[in-house]
């Protein structure tokens, strides 16, 4: 009895896929097992974060009034209305001192000499248009009042507009020492986030 054996011919298209893809597995296998050495050589008390944040408030009287007065004067020569400004400055200066104002809590915000033009005559249908010729300065000088005793504000508006003053304005209380109130707030949000760590560690067994 004849016995008919089949041969399969493997061709060299077939052999280099194998080939191939035996080469990928063994490529794929050394990188998994390479990870999961990296992973069991970590320390084991590879660092862990918690991020927290708090918040504080601190609160604060006011403790110093600050209000601004301001003098201007016009003259035909820039010289002259400076002059005559710093008159009119000084006087105002010397009224607020005499009511118990500090010479540091005077300061000067404002300094401004500027050029003034004729215009010319239009007709009623037209705004006036300047003809470009300087006639005169102005000069304009603010000054920043720091009081601290309130029982005085009245009184030294009163003195400050009947010495020249010709500008009174941005009347506001404030505290003289903020930092000292930032530091306070900053310290109460330390604080928080504090016992929000501690809660967070000891709720992660940490």
């Amino acid at each position: 009895m004849e016995q008919e054996v089949k041969v399969h011919k493997i061709e060299p298209a077939d052999r280099m896929f194998t080939l191939a893809a035996i080469l990928v597995i063994g490529i794929v296998g050394f990188l998994f097992l390479k990870t999961v050495s990296n992973f069991q050589s970590l320390p084991q008390n590879f660092p862990r974060e918690i991020n927290v944040s708090g918040d504080g408030k601190a609160y604060a009287k006011p403790d110093i009034a600050m209000i601004s007065f301001g003098v201007t004067s016009e003259a035909p020569k820039s010289q002259d209305a400076v002059d005559q400004n710093n008159q009119k400055i000084n006087v105002v200066i010397k009224a607020v001192k005499d009511l118990g104002v500090n010479e540091k809590d005077i300061k000067t915000t404002i300094y401004n000499l500027s050029p003034i033009y004729s215009y010319e005559k239009p007709s009623p249908l037209y705004y006036p248009v300047s003809d470009g010729r300087i006639v005169g300065y102005r000069l304009d000088q603010q000054l920043e009042v720091r009081i601290r005793n309130f029982d005085k504000i009245n009184e030294i508006i009163d003195k400050a507009t009947s010495s020249g003053a010709n500008m009174v304005g941005n009347l506001q209380f404030t505290v003289d020492d903020m930092e000292k109130v930032r530091a306070e707030a900053r310290e109460k949000a330390i604080d928080q986030a504090k016992e929000k760590a501690a809660t967070l560690f000891s709720q992660a067994g940490l």
